[in-house]
């Protein structure tokens, strides 16, 4: 229980910083540059503006879009992706309040500006995801339906994301700030997918002599099928089985070493992959 306690502390923690860093790439480099925020703070700044002709307003709009998409998450989510989240959301509406530019802007050259504020967004909001959060707004879609269809969290966030970059050109009449928006989300996805990568699958293949206690210790604690094949060591001419199992990327790691703890000269082979059809069970919400 109390070790338990300190990892959730510990991951709020974390998914907070995310927060904070999301507000600093978004206020200390892209509100400068000229371009709005991408995903509900993006949207939040551009109804802002729309509604009260400022950007005063920005974290009550914020909150008001959030609210439901937070109910939405706890539904089809979890519950502590809920709560997770809501600490992220605090956080980044204390952090819109205290992290304001000052003066000339950190970096003059927009595009550098974009780009640098949009590598701390994407690690802002994977950090948060990874510790089974999110930064709210479109992160909670972008969770959901990476979930149910298997895709890249990044992939699915830049389609979600489509309509805020259309309302930035309708309201700045500006295709420069569209173009300067979509590589934000490009670079932030790619960042993302870099730390949140539990939706990307790989395939393990392992050549072995100690199936059947491998079977067991991976079947008992990650909840994952294997399939055995009989074959046959082609220098040794010895038989022996080979099995295949196919896990998250997130998982990689302590399954490779869940096997090696069974048999330490076992062989594996990992490749990705690039589609899984058939019945795979996404355990990110059990994980959470």
């Amino acid at each position: 229980m109390k070790n338990s306690l300190v990892k959730e502390i510990i991951n709020l923690i974390y998914i907070s910083i995310g927060g904070i860093l999301l507000v600093v790439g978004v206020n200390l480099f892209l509100k400068p540059a000229g371009v709005y925020a991408t995903g509900l703070l993006g949207l939040a700044q551009e109804l802002s503006q729309i509604i009260f002709h400022n950007d005063t307003q920005v974290v009550t709009v914020f909150w008001a879009i959030n609210l439901p998409l937070i109910i939405f998450g706890f539904f089809f989510v979890g519950k502590k992706f809920l709560i997770r989240t809501i600490f992220a959301v605090i956080a980044i509406t204390v952090s819109e309040k205290l992290i304001v530019a000052q003066g000339q802007p950190l970096i003059d050259d927009n595009l550098l500006a974009v780009i640098c504020g949009s590598i701390l967004v994407g690690l802002g909001t994977g950090i948060a995801l990874n510790r089974g959060g999110s930064t709210g707004g479109t992160d909670i879609i972008a969770t959901y339906l990476s979930i149910i269809k298997g895709k890249s969290f990044g992939a699915i966030n830049i389609l979600v994301n489509s309509i805020v970059v259309l309302l930035a050109v309708m309201l700045t009449k500006s295709v420069e700030v569209g173009v300067y928006m979509l590589i934000s989300i490009y670079v932030a996805g790619l960042v993302i997918d870099q730390i949140h990568n539990y939706n990307q699958k790989m395939t393990l293949f392992i050549v072995t002599n100690h199936y059947e206690e491998i079977v067991s210790h991976v079947t008992t604690h990650f909840q994952r099928g294997i399939t055995v094949f009989d074959s046959m060591g082609g220098y040794t001419k010895k038989p022996n089985k080979t099995l295949m199992i196919t896990v998250s990327k997130q998982e990689i790691n302590n399954v490779t070493a869940c096997v090696k703890q069974v048999d330490p000269h076992c062989f594996i082979n990992i490749f990705n992959a690039q589609k899984v059809l058939g019945t795979f069970k996404d355990n990110y919400v059990e994980m959470l």
